[in-house]
């Protein structure tokens, strides 16, 4: 089934308004289909300024006109592909940038893939068509292939989906390229382990055959390949949390807080994709991370504080030694008055997702799109060691490592020593 079909003369015009936003004009793509990728060709698509879309174009199966909206705010568009006796296609996506355009999933009765679609402008961004057939591989053009992985993941697992080397290298580019091995791969025990040792990613094991699946003793051989602690083989993917949630049970479980924070919740559990693992009292008073001016942080256990009644000054250890805070108050507690603990409450929680079968992650900002950071002053919660050593901070430091250059908030130090993975992204 492809996504066009015929389609009346009469159909195929739309209204364009007259007031469009800076995105409208001609852009190209293509969309993954069947384990094959097909080229969209060039098509009219135009956003008025208050994200309404509407849309033309021509591919292989004949005329399409393509209409939806944009969520101005979040940046996340759907869009519906119509043609005369054919199905309808959803597209579901986010905006990355004018010059990235378009990237996401799309839906048509009960089939499905990923789609990338970007301005004709900036064609030469889109990923380039990797070689229709595995065959090609040689030695030859080996090193070749394998730098076009890098800008093309999907493209090529699917070229060469019984290739273990190319689809090892889409997979540790972009998990998700792993939906796109052949069946004897996804059947391959020692296959799927290696790609899991190279990764740190036991969510994986989704796409596997369903025998390995539901082996109890290979999903936990999975696990125990993963390892522990903050993974961020994917950090810098704008979308693979994206198709994470999308995939399969998926809890973030640590988001920058801020007047961004809000959104980025609304946006990581759209349409029942994903759950979060977060806690946020607002104006409730409660006990934080920090006590004794810096000198006690929170463990990655229950401190003992949740809701238990403040001692006499005679009685406390340095855990007490700290304000109360809310999200525009704080003060000093007074004896026998008892206060949650964000903290106890955060740990709880992620724990319980993990039990309940959720892959865990975790956001070190709440910049969905460039736009919010004028918006909502979203920003990043990375610290560098450079600003610790300014401000006496002690340099984090995580089982896995970190990306260069960056550190991360309290939470993620106390992710980091959760006895599962949890998989780190910058954006959310």
């Amino acid at each position: 089934m492809y996504h066009a079909s015929k389609f009346s003369r009469t159909e195929e015009t739309t209204q364009i308004p007259s007031k469009a936003s800076p995105l409208s004009g001609a852009w190209s793509g293509y969309y993954i289909q069947s384990l094959e990728r097909r080229d969209m060709g060039q098509f009219a698509l135009h956003f008025t300024l208050d994200g309404l879309a509407h849309g033309k174009g021509v591919d292989g199966e004949g005329p399409y006109i393509i209409g939806g909206k944009m969520d101005q705010v979040r940046q996340v568009v759907v869009l519906e592909k119509t043609s005369s006796g054919g199905p309808k296609v959803t597209y579901s996506g986010r905006l990355v940038d004018v010059a990235r355009g378009l990237r996401g999933t799309w839906q048509s009765e009960g089939d499905g893939g990923v789609f990338y679609f970007v301005p004709a402008d900036h064609s030469k961004k889109v990923e380039k068509a990797a070689p229709r057939h595995s065959e090609h591989f040689s030695p030859a053009n080996r090193d070749l292939w394998l730098r076009g992985v890098l800008d093309s993941p999907f493209s090529f697992a699917v070229s060469c989906p019984g290739n273990q080397e190319i689809v090892l290298a889409a997979v540790r580019v972009h998990g998700h390229a792993m939906e796109y091995a052949s069946e004897e791969l996804k059947a391959d025990r020692d296959f799927l382990l290696e790609a899991v040792r190279q990764t740190k990613a036991s969510w994986l094991l989704h796409f596997a055959a369903p025998e390995l699946r539901e082996d109890p003793g290979f999903r936990a051989e999975c696990d125990w390949t993963a390892g522990t602690g903050l993974v961020f083989t994917y950090y810098a993917s704008y979308d693979c949390l994206d198709y994470m949630r999308k995939s399969f049970p998926t809890a973030v479980a640590s988001v920058p807080g801020g007047e961004a924070y809000e959104e980025v919740i609304k946006k990581v559990t759209d349409c029942n994709e994903g759950s979060t693992a977060t806690v946020w009292f607002d104006q409730q008073l409660v006990f934080g991370h920090v006590a004794d001016g810096g000198k006690w942080l929170h463990p990655s256990y229950d401190c003992g504080r949740d809701n238990v009644p403040v001692p006499p000054p005679g009685e406390r250890d340095r855990k007490w030694e700290a304000l109360v805070e809310s999200r525009s108050h704080r003060r000093e507690p007074q004896v026998g008055e008892r206060f949650p603990c964000w903290c106890c409450h955060w740990i709880r929680l992620v724990r319980q997702r993990h039990a309940e079968g959720c892959v865990i992650c975790c956001t070190v900002s709440n910049i969905f799109s460039h736009t919010w950071v004028e918006r909502f002053g979203a920003g990043s919660s990375e610290l560098s060691d450079e600003v610790a050593d300014q401000l006496q901070l002690p340099r984090e430091r995580f089982r896995n490592g970190r990306p260069e250059r960056n550190g991360c908030r309290w939470e993620r130090s106390v992710l980091d020593n959760m006895d599962f993975p949890v998989y780190a992204f910058f954006m959310p």
